[in-house]
């Protein structure tokens, strides 16, 4: 009788330890955090829509087909992926983690290195040089257009075209 209720208390305990660090888990892990750093992210690119003039139509029609569906191919990974760790080939999940990773610095060398090589080269050097003063100029522009009221950049618009 006592072994049946040890075993009966150690699963009830078992069982309560996982409900708690899954309740844990779900207050303050990591998935709760890239949840509450998603939400903001949706938040401010509404926020910024709403200023730059989007209609709410706009709005919802961009968030359905872009950030919505974005969202849940990234949970259906993130599922696939924690469902594999806890199998027994869960290499495959590590060495897929590693392969991205490799990827992502191999690109970031390769784009390093290639704009070391075009400062050498001075035809090169010199066409970055002009283009990177070309670019500026615009941002230039831009701080000196969002300045300006909404009425006015309307009328210069309308004056331009």
């Amino acid at each position: 009788m006592s072994c049946n209720l040890r075993a009966a208390f150690n699963k009830w305990r078992n069982i309560d330890n996982k409900i708690s660090l899954l309740q844990e888990l779900y207050d303050s892990g990591p998935v709760r955090t890239d949840d509450w750093e998603a939400g903001r992210e949706i938040h401010n690119l509404v926020e910024f829509m709403k200023d730059e003039r989007f209609s709410d139509h706009e709005i919802n029609q961009f968030y359905k087909d872009n950030v919505k569906n974005r969202n849940e191919n990234l949970m259906k990974k993130y599922i696939i992926k924690m469902k594999m760790k806890g199998r027994e080939d869960n290499v495959i999940v590590y060495c897929l983690d590693r392969w991205k990773k490799f990827t992502r610095i191999r690109k970031l060398v390769s784009h390093t290195l290639r704009l070391c090589e075009n400062r050498t080269q001075e035809v090169k050097a010199d066409l970055s040089y002009a283009f990177n003063k070309w670019k500026n100029d615009n941002q230039n522009m831009d701080t000196a257009l969002c300045k300006l009221s909404y009425q006015t950049l309307k009328e210069i618009g309308v004056k331009t075209s």
